[in-house]
């Protein structure tokens, strides 16, 4: 006991004097992770060791601590489970520690926990001592300007020194020692905040907005000069013209990107927009030239392939290309509506199991036996003594295939829609809120639109970072689509009336699981066979299983930007199966079956036609 105990205050004391960053952390609470395994059976002890490696296993940003794994209440750490014990160590940790950025992570986890009344005033005192005295010496600690945010947020709540704090927010901001992206976030809560920040907090922030810009690299650029032109609305100023600022900036990004065409497009189309807004003709003259010229000199993506279907799978795109409505609604009735297999694939009937399903390398290494028919169908040509296992891993190998075609496609359609601006987070939330009754419905107080907004929005602003060349990160957009879309695939089966429990052993009945769902004769004749196949490849096991790999943290490499796409078609595949016609669900299930259609108003139509009849 007397040996864990002596080794444990010798990775604390080394943590404490030699910890420089927080990323830092990692380490110690690696030899921490081995400590406790070695030691496994000395309960004692064990407990304030893994009191430790749960407050090193947080990530901190922006003020909000984030789980290690998971999500909602099966996250882990998960601060709603941490014990009265934990809490005291968490007090002494802070107490005892020298080193300011463990100070500040320690508080910052204690003034998120559940405190008493008592607790919270004292530890807000404590932080405000702290954030002061950095102030006053200039002395920018890592961590400080989450200690501050989260300690601005606990005032709020408990109306606890809201004027000391709002001060040392504004008095933050225009600190030299900051740097330019605690400033930037430190004015979006600002902003954000109009209740507590009143128009002459901002005074003197445009300027530093200004000057921040114009030693920002152009992706920040950009945003500090989006809260410039807040700013000076709010403070009613034309000292800059910040629109004018951000056009220049969009072309410069485009003059950066003449390795992609669509991103010139995009960007050149944005700096046209601006220089509209700032009322500068000349630059919308000079930007619309080069415009015509990067859209006169875009080709379709050329796909590196092994094997020889670079024309065909290139004629492919092209034809997809050609058949994209320019219309931001139609594009999204498209995506919602199309039975065009390169955007849902059909699965052969002699694979609805999906045998073997994930062994997709095989036949990307086959190239020879790869051949396009004369409609670009795929056919798979396997060589077999066995008769029906070659035409059973053909339908497999076949179906598996074209699900990294569609990959390919639907990552090359999205990017190519939102270049054109008619796939944006406004105009998805535009087309929803206008022509999707059934996500207007209130829940609760408010529409079920609101839930889904952020979750889009998210989506959008990954797509946006890594289109221009920076680090994308689909971890929330996932995680978060992944649960509304069993949300929307519960509320179908209530629609439909297929039973929601399933009875237990003991007599007893139990929430059914999604995959119960999928395997309910029922629910398969609700959705058009191409959907089902789909769905269920996405979400669950023996294809993807993204739903139960997001929800349960069994496979951290799910996070990207293809399978961000394949949830996102999930979503707009199960809105047609939630048309309102007069207060009522759709239910004409043979429509959806066999009538051919892709406009919502030929559903509207044919809802008329039934309504005659039936009078």
């Amino acid at each position: 006991m007397d040996n864990m105990l002596q080794e444990f205050k010798n990775i604390i004391t080394e943590m404490d004097s030699k910890l420089t960053e927080y990323s830092q952390r990692i380490d110690y609470k690696q030899k921490l992770s081995s400590l406790k395994e070695k030691h496994e059976n000395k309960p004692n002890l064990i407990n304030e060791v893994t009191y430790e490696i749960d407050s090193l296993n947080f990530l901190i940003g922006q003020g909000k601590l984030i789980p290690l794994l998971g999500w909602g209440d099966h996250c882990y750490p998960n601060i709603n489970k941490f014990d009265n014990d934990y809490e005291n160590y968490l007090k002494q940790r802070f107490n005892d520690t020298p080193n300011n950025i463990l100070k500040n992570m320690y508080l910052t986890i204690i003034l998120n926990l559940d405190l008493n009344h008592k607790d919270v005033r004292l530890f807000i005192d404590k932080s405000l001592n702290i954030l002061n005295h950095y102030l006053t010496s200039e002395n920018n600690v890592e961590l400080t300007n989450d200690l501050l945010i989260t300690t601005f947020y606990k005032c709020l709540s408990f109306r606890y020194k809201k004027d000391e704090i709002k001060l040392l927010i504004i008095k933050y901001v225009k600190a030299e020692f900051n740097d330019m992206f605690n400033i930037k976030y430190l004015i979006e809560v600002m902003l954000s905040k109009k209740k507590v920040f009143k128009k002459e907090d901002f005074e003197g922030l445009d300027d530093i907005c200004w000057d921040c810009a114009q030693n920002s690299t152009s992706r920040t650029t950009i945003e500090l000069l989006s809260l410039g032109q807040k700013i000076s609305r709010k403070l009613q100023s034309n000292k800059y013209n910040w629109f004018n600022e951000m056009g220049k900036t969009y072309e410069k990004l485009a003059e950066e990107r003449e390795d992609s065409k669509l991103i010139q497009i995009k960007h050149l189309s944005d700096a046209i927009d601006y220089y509209n807004k700032g009322k500068n003709p000349q630059k919308v003259e000079e930007s619309s030239i080069k415009l015509k010229k990067a859209q006169n000199e875009f080709e379709p993506m050329k796909l590196s392939m092994k094997f020889n279907a670079d024309e065909a799978v290139n004629a492919i795109i092209t034809k997809i290309y050609e058949k994209i409505p320019l219309s931001s609604n139609k594009f999204l009735e498209f995506l919602i509506h199309s039975k065009n297999e390169f955007l849902i694939p059909k699965l052969e009937k002699d694979d609805k199991n999906y045998n073997s399903f994930n062994d997709v390398t095989p036949i990307l290494a086959t190239s020879s036996q790869l051949k396009l028919d004369n409609n670009h169908n795929i056919n798979q040509i396997i060589n077999s003594d066995n008769k029906e296992e070659s035409i059973r891993d053909s339908n497999h190998w076949q179906y598996s295939l074209s699900l990294k075609f569609h990959e390919i496609f639907l990552r090359e359609i999205f990017i190519y829609a939102f270049d054109l601006k008619i796939f944006t987070y406004d105009s998805v939330i535009t087309y929803l809120t206008n022509c999707q009754k059934f996500l207007n419905i209130s829940d609760n107080g408010k529409p079920l639109l609101y839930y889904f907004k952020p979750i889009i929005e998210e989506y959008f602003k990954q797509l946006e970072l890594g289109l221009s060349n920076e680090e994308e990160n689909y971890v929330l957009f996932i995680d978060s689509i992944v649960s509304k879309l069993e949300f929307l695939v519960r509320k179908l089966c209530e629609i439909y009336d297929i039973n929601m429990l399933k009875p237990q052993g003991n007599g007893t009945t139990s929430e059914r699981l999604l995959h119960d769902f999928f395997n309910d004769t029922k629910f398969k004749e609700v959705l058009l066979e191409n959907d089902y196949d789909f769905l269920k490849y996405v979400l669950l096991k023996p294809g993807l299983n993204l739903r139960n790999n997001a929800a349960h943290g069994f496979d951290l490499r799910i996070y990207t930007f293809n399978n961000a796409n394949l949830l996102l078609l999930c979503f707009f595949r199960l809105l047609k199966y939630f048309i309102i016609i007069d207060g009522t669900y759709f239910q004409e299930l043979k429509f959806f079956k066999y009538q051919n259609f892709d406009k919502i108003i030929d559903i509207l139509r044919f809802g008329l036609d039934i309504k005659k009849k039936n009078s």
